[in-house]
């Protein structure tokens, strides 16, 4: 199992990409907007400051064909509830894609091989928020 914690909080799905037309003549293309570039950023920086645990993690890939990704989104309570106590509009599945393709390529392996796949939102009452990714092998049952 690999347990990696304090990860930034990923862009949401909806926000990582932009579509840009360049002329009339062309199609629509995507790129990737400035908040999933930002987020790159922030992974890459902390893969840097947690090389043994990249390197751990990426040996640990080696012998893997089927995994199961778990994520904890830490974050303060204000971001996910209203001040009345309602859920704010955060979907939690919208994180998942973004945060699944960076670690595949940050750690060297193929995201067709996750099996299953959680996102669960955490309120805190401190400042900051961060997520933490727990994968682990997947024992496939055929039913």
């Amino acid at each position: 199992m690999i347990h990696l914690k304090f990860l930034p909080i990923p862009v949401s799905i909806n926000s990582a990409f932009s579509h840009i037309k360049r002329s009339a003549f062309s199609p629509v293309s995507r790129c990737k907007s400035p908040k999933y570039i930002l987020f790159e950023q922030e992974m890459n920086v902390w893969r840097l400051t947690h090389s043994a645990d990249v390197r751990s993690a990426r040996t640990w890939f080696l012998d893997k064909s089927l995994i199961t990704l778990e994520m904890k989104m830490f974050m303060p309570q204000l971001r996910l509830f209203t001040k009345s106590g309602d859920p704010r509009k955060l979907d939690a599945d919208n994180f998942i894609k973004p945060m699944q393709d960076i670690l595949s390529k940050m750690l060297d392996f193929d995201d067709e091989i996750i099996f299953k796949v959680s996102n669960e939102k955490i309120p805190h009452k401190a400042k900051g928020s961060w997520c933490d990714v727990i994968i682990d092998e997947h024992k496939l049952s055929l039913t």
